[in-house]
């Protein structure tokens, strides 16, 4: 079995659930968030209720084929700190809280990233 290189701080740790939380998280989001479809985001603040919930089922069925493929790929995801929060225990983070983002794994290693 082929070793992972360590992460910036030398640290990995295990975090039994957060990368599929990591994942969902991230599906979650990206199916609430129109605006990346728009020339000018500004212009969600224009739309009408039916451009709006064109674009959002848009979002959710992009979201939804994402999430597919990352869950297949099975690969590390990258992440910020303030995704991992309420999936990852606090002292970790407050252990790390000198790094911005993190590489989380598919077997639940969580280390900061390069």
């Amino acid at each position: 079995m082929a070793r992972r290189k360590r992460g910036a701080a030398g640290h990995a740790v295990h975090v039994l659930g957060v990368w599929s939380a990591v994942l969902r998280e991230r599906r979650e989001r990206a199916s609430s968030a129109v605006w990346g479809y728009l020339e000018d985001p500004r212009g969600v603040l224009t739309l009408e209720r039916a451009e709006y919930l064109v674009l959002a089922e848009r979002a959710r069925r992009d979201a939804d084929a994402e999430y597919t493929k990352a869950l297949a790929a099975g690969g590390p995801v990258t992440v910020r700190y303030a995704l991992l929060r309420g999936h990852a225990p606090k002292d970790l983070l407050r252990a790390f809280r000198a790094y911005e983002q993190f590489t989380v794994f598919a077997d639940d290693i969580v280390e900061p990233a390069e």
